[in-house]
């Protein structure tokens, strides 16, 4: 027996869809509803955070661009206004975007003061070396330990 493939629902069917949960939402905020739209656009996260690790290119972890991307829409979710009558992805998209590039930042920051804290530790290395270490190497030390002290601020 062939299996079926589930019913795509049309643009409209899911407008309807969503438009239909935001109106029981701001009726009566439950958790269950809150819920139940965080599990709703759980796709468009997807997507949009599969769109920005292609315009990235690199090694980037999907899913770490999807927990972040996860905060933005919990955000989005935050401060969506009914009234406002604007759809709910029109603020959605770039608050997720804003979400995952905060997140590569602080990545990019831990990632940057890891390798300066290596680097100073073969400087130490070098200069507890029983041989006298050299003015280079004295200078080095410095400067990797300020940049150390400036990157952890």
């Amino acid at each position: 027996m062939p299996h079926k493939k589930p019913e795509v629902p049309s643009a409209d069917q899911k407008r309807a869809q969503n438009t239909a949960l935001w109106k029981a939402y701001f009726k009566n905020p439950t958790e269950r509803k809150h819920e139940a739209i965080w599990t709703n656009y759980q796709p468009l996260v997807r997507h949009v955070a599969e769109r920005f690790k292609e315009k990235l290119g690199g090694t980037f972890d999907l899913a770490a661009l999807i927990a972040a991307a996860n905060v933005g829409l919990l955000d989005a979710i935050a401060e969506h206004n009914a009234d406002s009558g604007a759809p709910f992805e029109t603020l959605c998209i770039p608050l997720i975007r804003q979400a995952m590039a905060r997140s590569l930042a602080v990545q990019r920051k831990k990632n940057k003061e890891h390798l300066l804290r290596i680097e100073l530790a073969e400087a130490i290395s070098i200069a507890d070396d029983p041989r006298a270490p050299s003015l280079e190497q004295i200078q080095a030390l410095l400067i990797l330990g300020a940049a150390v002290k400036k990157a952890s601020k």
